[in-house]
């Protein structure tokens, strides 16, 4: 045989040993597993939930779970990852941006492992006493606070807050003073409904158009021995469940 055949002999082995070490290596690999889900539907607001692992997003959560058994199950979003050490973000967006939260850390797997990440809403999102102010209830109070023009663009709820987006023509908004009034009569319908007006005193002689949000803490429009009540708020409407 001549030198040159020699040569390519001897590349050939080089490469298949180069094949089943890399096979080897493959089949050697250790891994873990890690799983997400969410209670998103504990709250009265809609959201998606996407999931980024090591900078990569992953996928989106398509149904909620009050509970994490086991992986894989319908739902979640589980994937196979390598021994270690890895890092995630968690990205919670609504549609009328009353829920939303950035969620960053990380976690260590094990041989084998699922390692088992819940996203509790209710320890998010359901926080007392987080409002900004609370809801007056005050016949008085409805018939003669402040009527300055006013439009609601969105209402969510969150635990016991309700989240209102407004707009009205000013300069800026900072002098506006707004309130939440609660005529103090419940109409026994099912459900039963409470009617309230969202008070803007606004002075500003601007021509801009200013949108702003608030937040009232809503726990004292709760009805003994009912599980929920509809809030008619100034034209707009929003069912309160607690």
């Amino acid at each position: 045989m001549n030198k040159l055949g020699v040569i390519k002999g001897l590349l050939i082995c080089l490469g298949l040993i180069f094949v089943f070490s890399s096979c080897d290596k493959e089949k050697d690999k250790v891994t873990g597993y890690v799983t997400f889900g969410a209670n998103y539907h504990v709250i009265n607001c809609i959201t998606t939930v996407t999931i980024y692992l090591d900078g990569k997003q992953i996928g989106t959560l398509e149904h909620p779970t009050d509970t994490i058994l086991n992986c894989n199950e319908p739902g979640n979003i589980t994937k196979e990852v390598s021994v270690g050490e890895h890092t995630i973000k968690i990205e919670i967006r609504s549609e009328g941006g009353g829920c939303t939260e950035d969620i960053i850390g990380g976690f260590e797997v094990s041989e084998n492992e699922c390692m088992k990440i819940f996203i509790d809403y209710r320890q998010l999102f359901n926080k007392e006493n987080d409002c900004d102010q609370v809801v007056i209830i005050s016949e008085d109070e409805y018939k003669n606070a402040p009527d300055s023009p006013v439009s609601i663009s969105d209402m969510t709820i969150t635990g016991n807050c309700l989240n209102i987006k407004f707009s009205a023509s000013g300069c800026d908004g900072k002098t506006w003073a707004v309130k939440l009034v609660d005529m103090e009569n419940i109409a026994y319908s099912n459900p039963c409904q409470r009617t309230l007006r969202l008070s803007l005193e606004n002075k500003e002689m601007c021509e801009a158009y200013i949108t702003k949000e608030e937040s009232f803490d809503i726990k004292d429009l709760q009805i003994e021995g009912a599980k929920k009540v509809r809030l008619n708020i100034s034209g707009k409407s929003i069912l309160y469940e607690y």
